[in-house]
């Protein structure tokens, strides 16, 4: 601060310019995102002001990712487009690099993931040509982020893991942060909880050894799912508000609206399906207020379920059709395949079409979502392979459990119980 105050008084717009933005890096590192806004923004106008285009490029890009983490994603795709023009414009390879990793994470926040992967494959490839070995990492993992989202989860935990090697070779703690929960990420996905575990702990480890707060956040709402994925509501209750605290904090309403919506799962499963209902209406308006269409998806499909498991059938389908619709729109799979195995069990349900739908996109989907899908199908159907598909997921579930959770988990977590307990029922 007296640095810019310094400047200001002799006039110095350069040097006012370089604190500025110095102040605003500050503010991104300890996550106070809206004082590093007002920052950056007063950072670009300093720099149009003077005529400093590869500083303007620097502001926008900057201001950019900002916008990113607070949620507002049309205003952040504007500001990184822009960078990634002026710094073109000027022949500034490492602002080009920037802009595009910056406009990746932008893109598919916005569901734009092919369009993503091919911004931040262009970014590895530029930074494997700079040899920047930090960036190489942060690239790799960005490039496995968008892969795990395409549902290509064996390829995105490879990158994830290339990522960790990177940030462990070249002590970039930050990297090695995200890097492990991403991977945590990607074995939850695949089903293998015990490993996922690991990560996510080395994940929230790291990111309260660095301070990184918004780090805190993610990694929290991760481990939140994941014991909630084990039947632990008492932990995933304490982590998702611990997290929901903090992006409170740090004003990342789109955040926020993550762990409110792993919290309305943690009321559903324990019988509280008022609380759980409020929870996704919540989840739901920060998400539109965002733009964050996944959000908006996955809470639409899930408030659908929650509709149908107590009988509003119309509201249910209402629900579920709204969410297929946006789900094909922006090539969800995951969640465009449960709303129709949803609706299929609804009266006059389609299920010729769930059956197509699911068939069309089973390599997408996560160990958990084709369990569901494969055990709604079989009650949709009769088909005794859907049933058998499903309790040999649900038992590769358990065999990768964290081996506390080994004995109870089943018993504990309401879709498991059913498929079990179905299982039991057939004489198996």
């Amino acid at each position: 601060m007296q640095a810019i105050d310094l400047s200001r008084a002799t006039g110095d717009w350069q040097g006012e310019q370089f604190a500025t933005e110095n102040l605003g890096i500050v503010f991104w590192a300890l996550s106070r995102y809206e004082e590093a806004r007002a920052c950056h923004e007063k950072n670009l106008a300093l720099a149009r002001k003077v005529g400093n285009r590869r500083g303007e490029a620097s502001a926008s890009g900057n201001l950019g990712i900002v916008l990113w983490a607070l949620g507002r994603f049309e205003e952040a795709r504007a500001h990184c487009e822009a960078q990634l023009a002026m710094a073109t414009e000027v022949g500034h390879l490492h602002g080009v690099l920037n802009a595009t990793t910056n406009l990746g994470l932008v893109l598919s926040d916005l569901g734009q993931n092919e369009n993503a992967l091919a911004h931040h494959e262009r970014a590895l490839a530029l930074a494997c040509d700079i040899g920047d070995r930090r960036v190489e990492c942060l690239a790799t993992g960005n490039v496995g982020l968008v892969l795990l989202e395409l549902g290509r989860y064996e390829d995105g935990r490879a990158h994830h893991e290339r990522a960790i090697t990177l940030a462990r070779e070249n002590g970039h703690r930050y990297g090695e942060m995200i890097a492990n929960g991403n991977l945590g990420n990607a074995f939850v996905a695949l089903g293998r909880f015990e490993d996922a575990l690991v990560h996510q702990e080395r994940h929230l480890a790291l990111a309260r050894e660095i301070g990184h707060r918004h780090g805190q956040a993610i990694a929290l709402i991760g481990l939140g799912h994941l014991n909630l994925s084990c039947g632990d509501l008492i932990r995933a209750r304490g982590e998702l508000d611990t997290a929901r605290v903090l992006c409170i904090e740090m004003g990342t309403r789109w955040l926020q609206g993550c762990a409110l919506q792993e919290l309305a799962q943690v009321d559903a499963r324990g019988g509280d399906d008022g609380a759980a209902e409020c929870l996704y209406r919540e989840a739901l308006v920060l998400f539109r207020e965002a733009g964050f269409l996944r959000g908006v998806c996955k809470t639409i499909v899930a408030l659908g379920g929650l509709l149908g498991d107590q009988g509003r059938v119309e509201e249910a389908r209402s629900s579920l059709a709204e969410g297929r619709i946006l789900a094909r729109q922006m090539a969800f799979a995951t969640e465009a395949v449960l709303a129709s195995a949803r609706m299929a069990l609804l009266p006059g349900g389609d299920v010729a079409e769930a059956v197509a739908d699911f068939v069309a996109q089973e390599s997408r989907l996560d160990y958990v979502s084709k369990m569901e899908v494969r055990f709604l199908l079989w009650k949709a159907t009769g088909d005794w392979s859907h049933f058998e598909a499903a309790h040999q997921l649900l038992i590769y579930l358990r065999d990768h459990a964290p081996p506390e959770y080994r004995e109870s988990m089943i018993e504990r977590v309401p879709l498991y119980r059913d498929i079990q307990a179905a299982w039991e029922a057939q004489g198996r």
